[in-house]
């Protein structure tokens, strides 16, 4: 099956998703026991969600941009006051 290419506003919005989601998942996995048969797929969800964001940002970590670039690229109504 070829899958059609999707736009760069499409990928802005999946990458999003895949952020919220990460840190949904990165803070439930610090209130389940290491014991707990969930722990073990809340970390594979997370390393699925790595991949994946891998792909769209080309092998770039996410977290190499800066924090407020992150904020306003994705919803563009977050606005930062600038320092002088």
């Amino acid at each position: 099956m070829k899958y059609q290419p999707i736009s760069y506003f499409e990928k802005l919005e999946n990458l999003y998703v895949l952020m919220e989601t990460r840190e949904m998942l990165q803070k439930k996995l610090n209130e389940v026991e290491v014991t707990d048969p969930g722990y073990g797929m809340i970390q594979e969800d997370l390393q699925k969600i790595e991949n994946e964001m891998m792909e769209y940002t080309n092998g770039q970590h996410i977290e190499q941009f800066k924090q407020p670039l992150n904020d306003s690229l994705f919803n563009p109504t977050v606005m930062y006051e600038m320092e002088d």
